[in-house]
Order: C-alpha cells, then sequence, then structure tokens
C-alpha cells in the first residue's frame, strides 16, 4: 500500500484479520499482534482445529508456526537452531537443532 502510513497499514490489516477470523468463527480477541511493513499480517494464539479451518479460507495466504531462528557458535561452523515458543509437544521448551 504505497503512500499510507504504517498506522493506517495496520489498522487495514487488522479489519482483515478480524474479518477473516469472524467469518471463520474464531474470536478476534486472538489476535495478538498486527504486522504491516514487512509483511501483511498477525500473530495469533489458536487451536489446531482453528488451524486446519483457516487453511481452507482462500482469504488466508499461508499460516506458519511461531519459530525463533538464531544461529549457534558450535566449533567451526555455525549451527541454525529454532525454538518453538510455549510449543505443547516440547516439555521444557529447548532450541532445537536444525540439522
Amino acid at each position: 500500500m504505497p503512500g499510507v502510513d504504517l498506522a493506517e497499514k495496520q489498522k487495514v490489516v487488522k479489519y482483515k484479520a478480524s474479518d477473516v477470523l469472524k467469518s471463520n468463527n474464531i474470536p478476534v480477541e486472538k489476535i495478538k499482534k498486527i504486522y504491516g511493513v514487512a509483511i501483511a499480517g498477525f500473530h495469533a494464539e489458536l487451536s489446531s482445529k482453528e488451524v486446519i479451518e483457516l487453511k481452507k479460507d482462500n482469504n488466508v495466504a499461508y499460516i506458519e508456526e511461531n519459530l525463533l531462528y538464531y544461529l549457534k557458535q558450535s566449533g567451526s561452523s555455525p549451527q541454525i537452531n529454532h525454538h518453538r515458543p510455549n510449543h505443547p509437544d516440547k516439555g521444557n521448551n529447548e532450541p532445537e537443532a536444525d540439522n
């Protein structure tokens, strides 16, 4: 959206995100953060069922799980690790290495 300021972009994204969630019977309160600079999108805490429903929605380009990536120096070669914050399958939330 060239020529539109950040606040306006985020307002538009929030409106569209809210509309998509409402049309899939998902509470709008699940939206945790709105993005409008590098990507137009949002962060939401969703159940597996809600993710499945949203993936069927033609207004949703894609859904990605929340991951944090960082480099870890291991000897002479860096290793890429990722971390799933509060992932239910990871009891201790320890980072995992991508091999």
